[in-house]
């Protein structure tokens, strides 16, 4: 054994405290860059808590085609819009009250064969997977917590519960391995390096710390940790950043 070999240096120490709680009535957070976000390929990860039952309670939105949402009413526990077409899952109940792990991976493209995945809780929850021509939006920006317009009627939504650790990977898919080592049995772990499974750190283009490292003092604007791409919270109060995290 060679004395002098100390193995792969530990990552970085990391402490999550608080997260943002939204209140179901007009409670958003908005990130509004000068250049708009374009996502295509790419994977998203967040950590939800809610219990609010009603027609829909959106958690993230770019666009009506990247719609992530509970939608207990309807048979089914989260909701997941993509070009390709729609997911929905009733084999893991995230409307429970409890902190969960939410990922979609999306890999192919327009014209192409692609799939979306999502992951609950670091394990495939449901898949579709389809060939369709669609064009990318670019012109749109991301909202949190609010559904904002849709063809079908169903407007001014917005989410009820804590969102934590909201995280963008454009350009990557992220494998079943690296989402299982993100899950982490349940405790967030920093994505800026990579750890055990999880390689695509230098993938990450945008995270919300959702409250972290500062607290209250963080409001009104919650920083795009890993891009430039920093949120407004809307209708919010500094206390809506809450010490209530995964653990």
């Amino acid at each position: 054994t060679n004395p002098y070999s100390f193995g792969a240096a530990a990552p970085p120490a990391f402490t999550n405290t608080y997260s943002l709680d939204f209140d179901g009535a007009n409670d958003y957070m908005e990130a509004v860059g000068g250049t708009h976000m374009t996502l295509d390929i790419c994977s998203y990860g967040m950590w939800i808590k809610t219990s609010a039952v009603g027609a829909g309670t959106p958690f993230m939105l770019h666009q009506a085609f990247y719609l992530y949402m509970i939608s207990t009413p309807s048979g089914y526990a989260a909701w997941v819009n993509h070009p390709i077409g729609l997911l929905n899952t009733s084999t893991t109940d995230i409307g429970d009250g409890n902190w969960h792990f939410f990922c979609v991976t999306t890999e192919g493209g327009s014209g192409v064969s692609s799939s979306v995945k999502l992951y609950i809780d670091g394990a495939l929850d449901v898949t579709l997977s389809a060939t369709t021509t669609y064009t990318v939006v670019t012109n749109e920006d991301l909202k949190i917590g609010r559904f904002e317009v849709d063809s079908s009627g169903w407007a001014g939504l917005y989410y009820n519960g804590n969102l934590d650790e909201v995280s963008i990977w454009k350009n990557t898919t992220l494998s079943a391995a690296e989402i299982t080592t993100l899950y982490n049995s349940g405790v967030p772990i920093g994505l800026s390096s990579d750890s055990g499974n999880y390689t695509s750190s230098g993938a990450l283009t945008h995270w919300w710390r959702m409250g972290d490292p500062d607290g209250t003092s963080e409001y009104p604007t919650i920083e795009d940790v890993a891009g430039s791409l920093d949120g407004t919270m809307i209708n919010m109060v500094d206390s809506d950043i809450t010490e209530d995290v995964p653990s």
